[in-house]
């Protein structure tokens, strides 16, 4: 797995995959890799992974100034189940060794993210909150501190 810079040429790849319901349903409908790669920058990288040379996924990181990192990230949906997502977690962390801690917000009712996020060793650090969502988080050393609260922004 490798992860590269969003380049514009890839949105004719990646944005057919916000056709998908699932996609749609939990990150939005085709404008969101343009708007993602819109405000791509240091502190926001946007990452595509490659396996093999195909394109298989997409990462939207934002670095807040703690050190902490908030992440979307989406799989192909004719690539799905076949651990991409696992190995895209695996490859973010390896790309952004300054970050001391990833976390995510998984909306009710997506058990896919939900999975994935306890498979790849993210701990749940809230309840869910008003919005549905209930964060998850993966500490480079130790465990997420408790109380746990987002990045100010």
């Amino acid at each position: 797995m490798r992860l590269r810079p969003l380049a514009a040429a890839d949105l004719a790849v990646v944005s057919p995959w916000f056709d998908d319901p699932g996609t749609r349903r939990w990150l939005g409908g085709r404008e969101w890799p343009a708007q993602s790669l819109a405000l791509a920058g240091p502190l926001r990288p946007v990452l595509c992974a490659t396996d093999g040379g195909a394109l298989v996924g997409l990462l939207d990181c934002e670095i807040h100034a703690d050190g902490r990192a908030g992440f979307a990230l989406v799989v192909d949906p004719a690539r799905r189940r076949l651990g991409h997502g696992r190995r895209m977690v695996e490859a973010l962390r390896a790309e952004l060794p300054q970050v001391s801690e990833f976390f995510v917000g998984v909306e009710r009712g997506n058990a896919a993210s939900r999975g994935l996020a306890l498979r790849t060793g993210f701990v749940p650090v809230t309840g869910e909150d008003t919005d549905g969502f209930t964060y998850f988080a993966w500490r480079r050393h130790g465990s997420p501190e408790v109380p746990w609260s987002l990045p100010e922004a």
